[in-house]
């Protein structure tokens, strides 16, 4: 697993990746891990999975809308796009994807790449802003300085 950034965003390479967890509490998060690196997705407004040409709407908080989201569970995830502009997908590889646009007022996603070399939370800000949070590892600070 690793990552890419360009001038448009950002983009998750997840190989023999899967969704391991799904957590629903004041908001939707989704473990995705290939067993050595972790991406959580945490949702906090309402979004959409898309099926071919037919997308459902889903809102964390209204739990019942998130009965779709459940049949994510162990499913192999393609990769994880999100564009400067706030604009987060998540692809699976057998086509469904989640899109989640930016929220005018609130957080509307959060994207958290852990690996034993760094870590790196992308949020997206009230409107559209992404902020980005990136920390190196103590292990690769300390390799460095040698």
């Amino acid at each position: 697993m690793k990552y890419n950034q360009s001038v448009g965003g950002w983009q998750f390479e997840t190989i023999d990746c899967r969704v391991q967890l799904i957590q629903i509490d004041f908001r939707l998060g989704l473990l995705i891990s290939d067993g050595a690196n972790d991406i959580w997705v945490r949702i906090e407004t309402a979004a959409h999975i898309v099926s071919g040409a037919h997308a459902t709407l889903f809102d964390p908080a209204k739990t019942q809308s998130l009965v779709p989201i459940l049949d994510l569970f162990n499913a192999k995830v393609r990769g994880i796009i999100v564009d400067r502009t706030g604009r987060l997908e998540v692809r699976f590889e057998d086509s469904r994807l989640i899109e989640v646009l930016p929220d005018r007022s609130y957080e509307a996603w959060q994207v958290e790449y852990l690996s034993k070399s760094e870590k790196l939370m992308l949020v997206c800000a009230p409107g559209s802003k992404v902020v980005v949070f990136q920390e190196a590892s103590i292990e690769r600070d300390a390799s460095r300085l040698n």
